[in-house]
């Protein structure tokens, strides 16, 4: 019965991706299956595509490259393999070579709606709009149903900043989807971008009436927080949250340690900023900085454990190092960030540094590149920006992504159709 316990473990895996059941679980009963799969029958290609992604899933990218090669060595034309890998390349920085696979595996299957997703979702992240629209209403004419291919659509106006057809394309999936309480936090989500708490605090109900605790309604709840100025409510909720071991969906415990940290500071309790990030990243606080290869994925976070030792004490060593540190893989470009990624790291870096002004310009570089999604809690809720507070050409920026909210939530009313 192989094939039907690998269907099992492919189950998981994609249980575990739309947040079905958390992805430690799906690691802990698919590892023992697999298992079992490859001693008896050493050369199964599909095993080790769900080997790697569960690798992937545990963090382990060396684990998860040996599986996918190992999956085509066995392989060459497995289809499934060629687009996970591909994907997870793309994800991992080799842009070009993961979507050379991506196209291969759609040549192999040109109907296969999950290589259509990832070929929609891979070229919104590079705001490849035009192909991206179109890998998703090839999903569309294939399956109407497929919640993917409204989703997608909608993922491609994110990274082009256009949030009302951002919303649109989430209402199209959620019609399909009703149960997606994931997709029904985000629209509230959207709502705090542009500004309007009541629709805000409408669909966070909707969301919690069906995923009531799960991570995305409650750090929709945070970001509701922040919005108001509840910034007491908003880093308690965090610390909550990271006190009981949420789940780290979609990398929400990042905007947790980040709320926390943003709310103790402007409390000037700079220890208790610091306390999660001692937690995830102790080699950055022992007395020898062991540097971990893959510390470009948190550079983000380094750069605001920086600011915290600072404020601490001025002249501290160990941030100057995080600082350096972060210089020397800045540029190194993260798709799945955004092409206003590195901007927004200079930006933080040039704070850190006292040059307030080339900071901001990075700041607008990212507005000028079309950036509007989760502004509010990186741009103006963020501990580093907080030294630029005071400074009129900052000031000015805010202005202008304010203004933008409010014409784009205009916008928004007449495309929902919503009478305000």
């Amino acid at each position: 019965y192989l094939p039907a316990k690998l269907s099992l473990v492919t189950a998981w895996n994609h249980l575990a991706n739309t947040g079905a059941i958390p992805y430690s679980e799906a690691s802990s009963r698919g590892q023992p299956m697999l298992e079992t799969i490859l001693a008896e029958d050493p050369d199964n290609s599909e095993a080790f595509v769900q080997l790697a992604i569960l690798k992937d899933i545990e963090g382990d990218r060396p684990g998860a490259d040996q599986a996918f090669v190992t999956a085509l060595e066995i392989n060459p034309r497995n289809a499934m393999a060629l687009q996970a890998y591909g994907r997870f390349l793309f994800d991992n920085h080799e842009i070009e070579r993961g979507l050379a696979l991506i196209d291969q595996a759609l040549e192999i299957d040109p109907l296969a709606i999950r290589f259509l997703w990832n070929k929609c979702q891979a070229n919104a992240h590079l705001q490849n709009f035009e192909i991206s629209m179109q890998a998703c209403a090839t999903i569309r004419e294939l399956d109407p149903d497929s919640p993917l291919g409204y989703y997608g659509k909608a993922l491609a106006y994110m990274y082009v900043g256009d949030i009302p057809n951002i919303m649109q394309g989430y209402i199209e999936a959620i019609e399909r989807d009703p149960e997606d309480f994931e997709m029904i936090g985000a629209m509230a989500i959207f709502w705090i971008w542009l500004g309007d708490a009541e629709q805000a605090r409408a669909w966070l109900a909707r969301a919690d009436a069906l995923g009531a605790g799960q991570p995305v309604p409650v750090s929709t709840r945070m970001q509701l927080y922040q919005f108001l100025e509840q910034y007491d409510l908003a880093g308690n909720l965090a610390k909550k949250s990271l006190d009981e071991g949420m789940q780290d969906r979609h990398g929400i415990l990042g905007f947790m340690r980040h709320a926390w940290a943003y709310a103790s500071v402007l409390n000037n309790n700079i220890n208790a900023a610091l306390e999660p990030y001692q937690q995830e990243y102790p080699w950055v606080f022992e007395e020898t900085l062991v540097i971990p290869d893959d510390y470009v994925y948190v550079i983000d976070d380094l750069l605001l454990i920086a600011d915290l030792l600072k404020r601490q004490d001025a002249f501290s060593e160990r941030a100057e190092q995080l600082i350096t540190l972060s210089e020397e893989k800045v540029d190194q470009y993260m798709p799945l960030f955004g092409p206003w990624h590195t901007d927004a790291r200079w930006a933080a870096i040039e704070t850190l540094r006292g040059n307030y002004d080339k900071a901001i310009d990075h700041l607008g570089a990212m507005y000028d590149m079309n950036y509007r999604t989760y502004w509010r809690s990186f741009i103006y809720n963020d501990p580093v920006m907080l030294h630029l507070r005071d400074e009129p050409k900052y000031q000015a920026l805010i202005a202008r992504f304010e203004k933008d909210m409010d014409q784009q939530r205009e916008a928004a009313y007449a495309l929902l159709g919503i009478e305000k």
